[in-house]
């Protein structure tokens, strides 16, 4: 019998042949089941929103909120005052449904965020085409008209060519109330640029989505479209918005995410007061939320809040957002200037809240602070970072979070005593770290204070309970408990039976004091524990283990290790009845945005004055720099001439405030750029604006006698500079931009010289010089204005993503840590090498052009030039550098050491190139980052190197290597450290500094090498590299010889010890190796391959030649000895034949080494054989089966001895003399 859901997915799909009608009736069907569920929707509901649908094009993927948002913008959904349901909550339900229904179906994720998508049943498509509503169009290409009917736009396309739309598409649509600009999720869209008439041609328009184009900014004109209720700008390169946008008072969805190029919202935000939906994941940019915010009481949607300490700013704005709803966070917590502030954020009442964030970027004690920053009771996930408070508030482990599931503690550096959460009944997950004050976990985590005394129910004393009893069991549900970066806990117990009943995952990591266990044995659901970085941990429980345990990791905690090293550490036998023991990577069998400083002082007026009298008297020509500044000069008298008529009356400021703002507002109707007409029209606009500057400073000073008609001139005249400044930003901004010189990869790594400091000849114009005057005249009007931070920001954000271009053609990608650890060794190695090359490219060539380039722009001020240069180039340094961090934190693999290694070398190799760039205090953060890196991949290159021998030490085997030939191990170890010596100066460095910081040294003891090398006279380098090779070497020879005893055949054995050492050596004879073990290494093992191989002789060949010696032969009667002589022959046959059978198996690669041990076996079995058949052999004559008993000549025994060690079996059983 079908079920339900099946019977359901059939009402769709049997209507997915040819019958158009029959697809019809099987939508009323599915029309009648939704309604049957939900009685509050309705049939034109159903229908509205499927029908929308019809603008996407087959198997196009898109996502839930967008469709609901959309569905609503539309007012397909009406409110439902009745039931006081939210639209939202219905639009849920009625896309929830379709997804029941097998109208939508789901898609693969979203690869960035890991939203899910879904995309249209390819039979409801097929509907909707046949169904087509002529008020519904799809624009295939943008050269498609549209009819004067249609309603409803999707222009979809899937190449990349950059263009833009016609306009001629969209005249004759002038009711046109969606424009859905869709792209394919594989490639990028073409649209990177809208006309600035654009949107006064599409005045009714209601949803406009213009996400993932390349657009870098939205004309003001779209301001015109009155009716715009959802605008999606997500994944654009968009950097700021227009003022213009906060007069759409209409607008109910504005979504923004994934613009990692947005540095603010305008202003006027406030104004929006139907906004229900503000999505954006880029809020840790901002410096504070634009005023007011706090008006917007419909928000339902809000990713983050960054507190601001100015009014409108403040945590206060949150007061009314009582609509709030899913995830949550309060950034820049020590803005609060207040615990009463933080109660009047009102977060008890934001009762649709799941989850709380609550991020401090400093560490600030704030007790009451976070006491009155509590959330409603049915929060259910709650993250707090950087809070600086010695002890947590009391609700946090309160019972009445009965839902709350997850708990992550991050930074709460000061705080000494954990919260107590042992009561929390859902918590599912905890996850604490970096809480370096916490010395002990005790009672107080679990929630038991323990007194001494406690109450009944009836309120009566009981006597003192023991610290053993429990009333409760601890964390009931937790499920996932995570322990990191605690370096100073010291202790952790109060763990008793019946705590964490289901736990199933524990990993504890950096605690670097903690040198006992809690009884570990009580948890009976564990299956994971990963202990991890805790060097003092000296064992495991004397308790043992819980018997449900799957799966235990032990990395980094060499004290541990030692206990737990198979069949010999004194805790192996707590882990055998584990399925999964893994040891240091080895699975062990069991069978605030920085402020631009302001220039301070002033050059005294008359001296400056004398001193330029002076230079003109000296030169008789006029360069164009000195009559740019004698112009300046003339406008700064005129001025001054003003201020001082000035006193007079006012009259004549406003008669010439109203000519040069008349110079200024004639732009804002004019579409043109300014600096794309003469050079004269900028001049004469650039001095406009210089006089509205000064003349405000006039009026401000006159304004200080409270005349009020200078305060309204001195109010009207900001109003005119600040429109002039906000037309010079965008000039600054589109000069910057289309100017843009190309970047050519190949030509830059030509530049590149590793020997030597960066070069003016290896600079690159990165702005065609032309227009350097230009801006350097923009920058130096906007800063003299007091608007250096907009023209700083102008700057940044348009040259940052110049620079993200540059490491795209770089072929550098952006990668979470994640992300590069999930990479394999191959992919690894692609993607290291493009960072190299990359690394220096970017470091020699692209940010010396790009600070030469702020100096040219903003040199006359070296504060500002510094601040936008480290500005500009901070993401992109520090995603290269994210990059080498993630490497270095990421697994321990002795295959990554020589790409470690690469890396290490490349940043030492630009640390002078850094400090260069990098002078001054701004960006000291910079320069602390990269040497902080540089650090820790040093330390990653010394700890790889330490996987590297105790791998060799480590390394098993449980059969013998076949042939008894040189083992894959010794190959891959002398061949490993070969390439290390490519190395050496860097290994040199980092071993010896290692050695010298009070860590456990890997090297040997220094003296009793140099005494050695002293005494034996050898060639040999004392350094520590050495010191390390020759310790590894020892690893390798131990490890062999465990090897060598699996081998059941002594001979066997001594011949596979000779055939690895003196691969060993000659490993080292032949290589740059040579120095590095001296020829002392070299003559001791040459004595031990060649006792190797007299061991294997005497193993193997003794017995034999026992056989035709002398002994007991001729004692007795002439029949005596000739029946002694049969069985000794006899017995030499079989002898021999066995050892030929065998041996002839064993393989010797070098020929050298086989010839050098078939000649000595030669010698001695050959001239015994010979002297014992010359002596022996007429005593058999005339015997009839002399031939079963003499079966091989002296020649014969050559003749096989050349079968020997040639890896190649043979046998010689049933054999005839030759």
């Amino acid at each position: 019998m079908a079920t339900k859901d099946e019977e359901e997915k059939g009402i769709i799909e049997k209507g997915g042949g040819n019958d158009t009608e029959s697809r019809y009736d099987s939508m009323d069907l599915v029309f009648k089941s939704i309604l049957k569920a939900n009685p509050f929707l309705s049939e034109t509901i159903l229908s509205r929103c499927l029908k929308f649908c019809y603008l996407f094009p087959k198997s196009y993927d898109f996502f839930m909120d967008d469709i609901i948002h959309i569905w609503i913008a539309q007012e397909f959904i009406p409110p439902m005052e009745v039931t006081n349901r939210k639209m939202e909550d219905t639009g849920r339900v009625c896309f929830e449904e379709f997804i029941r229904m097998h109208i939508f179906r789901l898609s693969c994720p979203d690869s960035f965020t890991g939203r899910s998508r879904y995309t249209l049943n390819h039979s409801i498509f097929k509907l909707l085409q046949e169904e087509h509503d002529e008020g519904y169009t799809i624009l295939g290409d943008i050269e498609s008209p549209m009819s004067a009917t249609t309603l409803h736009s999707s222009l979809f396309y899937n190449c990349t060519d950059l263009i833009t739309i016609n306009l001629k598409n969209f005249q004759s649509a002038k009711g046109l109330r969606t424009l859905l600009i869709l792209h394919d999720h594989q490639g990028s869209s073409r649209l990177n640029h809208v006309p600035r008439d654009l949107f006064q041609k599409l005045p009714c328009v209601w949803v406009l989505d213009m996400s993932h184009t390349n657009i870098t900014e939205l004309p003001s004109s779209i301001g015109s479209l009155k009716q715009l209720r959802y605008l999606n700008l997500s994944g654009t390169p968009i950097t700021t918005l227009p003022i213009s946008l906060c007069s759409l008072y209409q607008m109910q969805t504005l979504k923004l995410r994934g613009c990692l190029n947005l540095i603010g919202l305008p202003k006027g935000m406030s104004k929006l007061i139907n906004l229900r939906h503000l999505d954006m994941d880029v809020s840790c940019l901002l410096l504070s939320m634009p005023p007011g915010i706090g008006d917007l009481a419909e928000l339902q949607t809000l990713a983050a809040f960054v507190v601001g300490k100015q009014n409108g700013c403040r945590i206060t704005e949150l007061k009314n957002l009582v609509n709030l709803r899913g995830s949550f966070s309060i950034l820049r917590l020590e803005n609060v200037s207040s615990s009463e502030e933080a109660k009047e954020a009102a977060l008890d009442r934001k009762t649709d809240l799941d989850k709380l964030d609550l991020h401090w970027t400093e560490l600030q004690d704030g007790l009451e602070l976070l006491e009155n920053l509590r959330p409603h009771t049915q929060i259910q996930e709650l993250e707090i970072v950087r809070y600086g408070g010695t002890v947590f508030p009391n609700w946090m482990g309160g019972p009445l979070y009965s839902i709350l599931s997850m708990i992550s503690l991050h930074g709460c550096r000061k705080c000494e005593l954990l919260p107590a959460l042992g009561k929390l009944p859902s918590l599912k997950s905890l996850c604490i770290s970096d809480m370096h004050a916490v010395k002990i976990i005790n009672y107080h985590f679990y929630g038991r204070n323990m007194d001494l005394k406690k109450s009944d129910l009836r309120g009566h004393q009981l006597e003192a309970v023991p610290h053993n009893a429990s009333m409760f069991n601890a964390f009931p549900s937790l499920e996932i408990l995570t322990m990191n970066a605690m370096d100073n806990l010291e202790l952790w117990t109060g763990m008793e039976e019946g705590d964490f009943p289901q736990l199933q995952k524990l990993n504890i990591s950096g605690c670097s004091k903690l040198t006992t266990l809690p009884k570990l044995l009580l948890l009976n659901s564990l299956k994971q524990l990963e202990i991890s970085l805790c060097p003092s941990l000296k064992s495991l429980p004397n308790e043992g283990l819980p018997t449900s345990l799957q799966y235990f990791v032990i990395i980094d905690c060499p004290l541990l290790k030692e206990r737990c090293l198979k069949d010999e550490g004194h805790d192996w036998g707590k882990l055998l009845d584990i399925p999964n023991v893994w040891i240091d990577y080895k699975q062990i069998s069991q069978d605030c945005k920085p402020t631009i400083p302001v220039v301070e002082g002033e050059e005294n007026v008359i001296t400056a004055t004398q001193n330029f009298v002076r230079a003109l008297e000296t030169n008789g020509n006029l360069t164009a720099s000195m009559r740019k500044i004698l112009e300046d000069l003339n406008t700064q008298l005129s001025t001054m001439n003003v201020q001082s008529e000035s006193k007079q009356g006012i009259g004549k400021i406003e008669k010439q405030l109203s000519s040069v703002e008349e110079k200024i507002t004639r732009w804002e109707s004019d579409h043109s750029m300014i600096w794309e007409s003469l050079p004269e029209v900028a001049s004469e606009y650039l001095q406009a604006v210089d006089e509205v500057r000064k003349l405000a400073e006039c009026l401000g000073e006159l304004s200080l006698a409270g005349d009020e008609n200078v305060k309204e001139l001195l109010r009207r005249t900001y109003g005119v500079l600040q429109i002039a400044m906000a037309r010079l930003e965008e000039e600054f901004s589109y000069i910057l931009s289309q100017n843009k010189q190309s970047f050519e990869p190949e030509h830059v790594f030509s530049l590149i010289d590793s020997s030597s400091r960066v070069s003016e000849d290896s600079l690159i114009d990165l702005v065609h010089p032309n227009v350097i005057p230009d801006l350097k005249c923009i920058a130096n009007v906007m800063i003299a204005s007091s608007y250096d931070q907009e023209c700083c920001q102008a700057y940044i954000s348009t040259r940052k993503e110049a620079l993200d271009e540059c490491l795209f053609l770089l072929e550098v990608e952006k990668m979470s840590i994640e992300e590069v650890m999930r990479m394999d060794c191959g992919s690894l190695n692609v993607v290291i090498k493009k960072w190299l090359r990359a690394m220096k490219t970017f470091t020699k060539v692209y940010l010396p052009s790009e600070k030469q380039l702020c100096e040219q722009i903003f040199g006359e001020i070296s504060s500002v030039s510094s601040f936008c240069f480290v500005e500009t180039s901070k993401p992109s340094i520090l995603q290269l550098l994210s990059f080498g961090e993630a490497i270095a934190i990421g697994p321990i693999s002795p295959e990554k050491l020589f790409r470690i290694l690469d890396m290490y070398e490349v940043l030492s190799d630009l640390l002078p190139h850094i400090d260069d760039l990098f002078l001054d205090e701004v960006g000291s953060f910079i320069k602390i980052e990269y040497h902080e890196v540089l650090k820790r991949l040093g330390d990653c290159v010394v700890g790889t190197y330490s996987e590297f021998e105790n791998a060799v030490g480590s390394n098993q085997s449980t059969a013998p290597f076949a042939g008894g030939g040189i083992h894959h191990l010794t190959k891959y170890v002398m061949n490993y450290i070969k390439f290390l010596i490519d190395y050496s100066d860097a290994l040199n460095f980092l071993l010896q500094s290692h050695n010298g910081e009070g860590s456990v040294s890997l090297l040997p003891n220094h003296n009793s090498f140099h005494e050695k090398n002293e005494d034996e006279s050898s060639s040999y380098c004392v350094t520590p590299i050495a010191h390390c090779l020759r310790s590894v070497s020892i690893t390798l020879e131990s490890n062999l010889k465990i090897k060598s005893n699996l081998y059941k055949d002594g001979a066997l054995q001594h011949f596979f010890l000779m055939n690895n050492i003196h691969y060993m050596v000659q490993k080292v004879k032949g290589s740059e190796l040579r120095p590095f073990f001296g020829d002392d290494w070299i003559q001791q093992h040459n004595c031990k391959f060649q006792q190797e191989a007299i061991n294997y002789e005497r193993s193997t060949w003794s017995s034999v030649l026992i056989l035709l010696g002398d002994d007991g032969i001729n004692q007795g009667s002439n029949s005596a000895t000739r029946t002694v002589l049969k069985e000794r022959f006899e017995s030499f046959n079989v002898a021999f034949e066995d050892v030929y059978n065998s041996q002839t198996g064993w393989l010797i690669h070098d020929t050298q080494l086989r010839e050098y041990l078939r000649i000595s076996v030669s010698l001695k079995v050959l001239q015994a054989y010979r002297t014992f058949l010359g002596r022996h052999a007429s005593q058999l004559d005339g015997d009839r089966h002399i031939d079963r008993y003499i079966k091989y000549s002296a020649d014969d025994l050559q003749n096989y001895l050349l079968d020997f060690f040639e890896g190649s079996q043979k046998t010689l059983q049933n054999s005839v003399r030759r």
